[in-house]
């Protein structure tokens, strides 16, 4: 009996490597081509995402890059405009000084001449309440009256004495 155990053994032990060898070679072409087919498809899936992935990082960096070209160009536009208002201002300021000194200018000189006019006027009247009174004085000591000739005569030689 030590024998048909044995070879009863072996014969099971080869029907079950020939069921395996059978269950290996159905379970590869059912299951394993499928399986590998399957995460083949998600491999190159997953490569397709990642290269996407890296084309939108580099999208984003190169909108990043342009964003900060267009911020620095922006920023580099408004120092110029406000360099340009500040010397437009400064430019309008000293115009506005100069119109207010000029101004200023002739205002003196319009005060100056007007006070040489009133200087000149106010000579004009004295050498003139001067001539009357000398004229009345004259006509006193005299005792006649004194033409217009004497006193434009004795008025001019008194002025000239006196530089006025």
């Amino acid at each position: 009996m030590g024998e048909l155990l044995s070879k009863d053994m072996i014969a099971d032990l080869v029907i079950n490597l020939i069921n395996i060898v059978i269950l290996f070679l159905v379970t590869k072409a059912l299951v394993y081509k499928p399986v590998k087919k399957f995460l083949e498809a998600r491999r190159q899936r997953l490569e397709d995402e990642a290269a996407r992935a890296q084309a939108g990082q580099a999208e984003a960096a190169a909108a990043r890059e342009q964003y900060e070209a267009l911020l620095a160009g922006a920023e580099e536009m408004r120092r110029k405009s406000v360099a340009e208002a500040q010397n437009a201002a400064r430019a309008e300021s000293e115009r506005i000084l100069a119109g207010a000194r000029e101004q200023a200018e002739q205002v003196k000189r319009e005060a100056a001449a007007a006070a040489e006019l009133t200087r000149a006027d106010a000579v004009q009247e004295a050498k003139k309440d001067i001539v009357e009174m000398a004229v009345t004085l004259s006509e006193k000591i005299l005792g006649r009256a004194v033409t217009e000739a004497d006193t434009l005569r004795a008025a001019e030689q008194f002025f000239e004495e006196t530089n006025v």
